[in-house]
């Protein structure tokens, strides 16, 4: 039989049924095809049944990994909303802030009689807070887009500020600008007052329109702390002018999350013109106005200015009742960012003579309306004459007096004025808050060449309050301190010329609050028409029992006349006066003083020489922060002249006495304090003779 036909015909089963009778021949073909036949169909039946609780299986198992994939992608969504609930560091950081805020706004509306008052004192704490961000690595590193509601309340907060609008649009610019490293600290001074106005709070409440503040997106967000910052500052400003915050800043009910709750969310009125009392103007948007904030605070001085005299005033107002005394100075720097010149309320002229200080104003300014015919302290600039070699003017504002500081000035300004009346409106004007201010330095601005065209000059206005780690010498009080963080600012802002010479090495410059051996300061007259205060100061540890005296050596020629020490208190002719013997050295400051009145020295007298002697125990190995300085005295109050710090005696091993320095007459009728800084082994101006005869030359 054909096998093709059988396998067509018979099928599957009978065909291979029949192929294995053929292969095996059984004795009984037919008998063993019947049993295979029915043996075959049970296989069959058998093997439906498999598959088919192998295809049930299947199912079950389909389903059950359905299941599971539905419970994991529950608990991964219910993980999402629970991290997303979860406050992170920024979140901590908002909510943390606005709480402060609340508590604050209590106490500003029960010491405040309207709500425009209130608002104004509001704005100012809330722009100053904005000093206290640090931009995060996290938000510096962050590329690509950023949430639209984020990007919102940043930009509301920058035009709200005086940022022109062209400045902030698009992240990138904003990003760009609140990442520099001092854009943040440039608010603790910044006058919101006088710069904030009615259109640029109308702009920022239509930039945050449908901004819900209490949105994780926001304050979760790396850039989060400096949004409620400006969130909150809005709301302040809003109401500085006299508006209610519910018509901007109703309550709604959002969404968060899976929840509905009730917020504040920002609205623009439906009236913008009614709202606000006036059209708004939107070309005030485009427009800056000079400050002390980062790329807004520098102005180049035309040729009315620096052709000829200008007037460079510094006006502020104090606290009522306050008897704060700060003076404004000018440190000058070279073409390679060395100190070389200064002036201050002792030195008024600059050694070209192009600028001169007008005088110290020793009354504080309340209720001193600042106009035209006001000024607190100024000086006259001759650009033109000024010594090529100056580069950078640095404009401080100080308070030199021991143990006070900024915090009773109010307000500061910085103005300056074409001819040397003062009656011309300025050209430039920087205003300054220093409310929040409690140190005794800040850097007012700069005054620079043009590096490619260096008869064209610029101002910039900075407002920065001197930090501890700017201090070279946190326990002297004075203007020099804000050098390091002037040149700072040369270093980074690129204001002096590349250097040409690859061998050049910038020389020591003076200071004259941080003399080194050597030096040679020729006392300013001013500071000779009262009795000047000689200090010295040092530390000695509370375990050592010994006595540290001063003392003062007076010399005609060659001879030793007179002295004064702890014994024998006061010098003959009356002039200089010793004021007592401390035997323990605690204490911050002074630790021994000898007053000295120029005017009644012996005109016989040519050299005063000033030393300190271990008189009882130890040696000088045991003494530690070693100083003496020069300083003048009014009405109680202690200024500072000049600073000798001896850090180094600490190393000298054996020797009991140091030769601090010597005052000597000049050839035109003053006095130069000349630093020696020389140990010697003696306790007793007897036994110190030797060496002082020494440095008589």
């Amino acid at each position: 039989m054909d096998a093709r036909y059988v396998r067509e015909a018979l099928g599957d089963t009978l065909t291979r049924g029949c192929a294995l009778v053929a292969q095996f021949k059984p004795d009984d073909p037919i008998e063993w095809l019947a049993d295979f036949l029915r043996h075959d169909a049970k296989q069959q039946e058998l093997t439906k049944l498999r598959h088919a609780e192998a295809d049930r299986r299947a199912k079950l198992l389909e389903e059950a990994l359905r299941h599971e994939e539905a419970d994991r992608q529950r608990r991964a969504e219910e993980e999402r909303l629970a991290a997303e609930r979860r406050p992170n560091a920024f979140m901590n950081a908002c909510q943390e802030y606005l709480a402060d805020v609340k508590s604050r706004e209590h106490g500003l509306r029960a010491s405040t009689s309207s709500i425009q008052e209130f608002g104004r004192a509001a704005l100012v704490h809330c722009i100053a807070d904005i000093a206290d961000v640090i931009i995060s690595e996290e938000a510096r590193n962050l590329e690509g887009s950023v949430p639209m509601d984020v990007v919102s309340v940043l930009r509301a907060g920058l035009l709200l500020v005086g940022y022109p609008s062209p400045m902030v649009e698009g992240w990138e610019k904003v990003k760009a600008l609140i990442d520099r490293e001092t854009f943040c600290r440039r608010f603790e001074t910044f006058d919101a007052i006088n710069h904030t106005s009615i259109n640029r709070v109308a702009a920022a409440v239509r930039e945050m329109d449908g901004i819900d503040i209490q949105s994780r997106v926001i304050q979760k967000h790396a850039y989060g702390p400096l949004a409620v910052r400006f969130h909150t500052c809005t709301m302040a400003a809003v109401q500085a002018f006299g508006l209610s915050l519910d018509g901007v800043y109703p309550k709604e009910t959002v969404q968060d999350g899976t929840d509905n709750v009730t917020h504040n969310v920002w609205r623009q009125p439906a009236d913008p013109n009614e709202f606000y009392g006036q059209e708004v103007d939107e070309e005030e948007l485009n427009k800056s106005k000079l400050c002390g904030l980062e790329l807004l605070n520098a102005v180049v001085l035309d040729d009315e200015l620096t052709k000829n005299k200008m007037r460079l005033r510094v006006f502020w107002k104090c606290t009522e009742g306050s008897s704060c005394d700060p003076d404004a100075s000018l440190i000058m720097f070279d073409r390679h960012g060395v100190l070389h010149d200064n002036i201050y309320h002792l030195i008024h002229s600059s050694h070209d003579n192009s600028m001169h200080h007008m005088g110290d104003n020793t009354e504080a300014s309340a209720h001193v309306p600042v106009g035209d015919d006001f000024d607190d302290e100024h000086f006259i600039l001759n650009l033109a004459e000024t010594d090529p070699n100056t580069y950078v003017i640095a404009v401080v504002l100080n308070v030199a007096v021991d143990g006070e500081d900024l915090s009773p000035v109010q307000q500061c300004s910085m103005s300056i004025h074409a001819g040397d009346s003062g009656r011309v409106p300025p050209s430039g004007l920087v205003d300054f808050n220093l409310s929040r201010v409690t140190r005794s330095e800040m850097l007012l601005g700069l005054i620079y060449r043009d590096i490619n065209d260096p008869s064209q000059w610029h101002m910039m206005g900075l407002g920065e309050a001197i930090q501890g780690a700017e201090r070279e010498k946190e326990a002297s009080q004075n203007f020099m301190n804000a050098a390091p963080l002037a040149m700072r600012y040369i270093k980074e802002m690129n204001l002096i010329p590349p250097n040409q010479d690859p061998n050049f090495q910038a020389p020591n410059a003076f200071n004259p609050f941080k003399m080194i051996p050597g030096d040679n300061f020729e006392v300013p007259a001013l500071a000779l028409e009262a009795p000047v205060v000689i200090g010295m100061g040092w530390d000695v540890d509370e375990d050592i029992a010994m006595d540290l005296d001063c003392g003062l050596a007076v010399y005609s020629g060659s001879t030793r006349t007179d002295y004064c020490d702890f014994e024998k208190l006061t010098t003959n002719d009356g002039a200089c006066q010793h004021q007592g013997d401390n035997r323990d050295g605690e204490g911050e400051g002074d630790d021994e003083q000898i007053i000295i009145e120029f005017g009644k020295l012996d005109p016989l007298s040519d050299a005063l020489f000033l030393y300190a002697a271990v008189y009882e125990g130890g040696a000088l190995k045991d003494v530690e922060n070693v100083h003496i300085r020069m300083v003048t005295q009014r009405d109680g109050k202690l200024k500072e002249i000049c600073r000798f710090s001896l850090d180094w005696l600490a190393n000298v091993e054996e020797d009991t006495a140091v030769i601090l320095a010597r005052i000597s007459r000049t050839e035109n009728g003053g006095f130069a304090f000349n630093t020696i800084g020389v140990t010697a082994h003696g306790r007793t101006i007897e036994e110190l003779e030797g060496r002082l005869q020494q440095h008589l030359q």
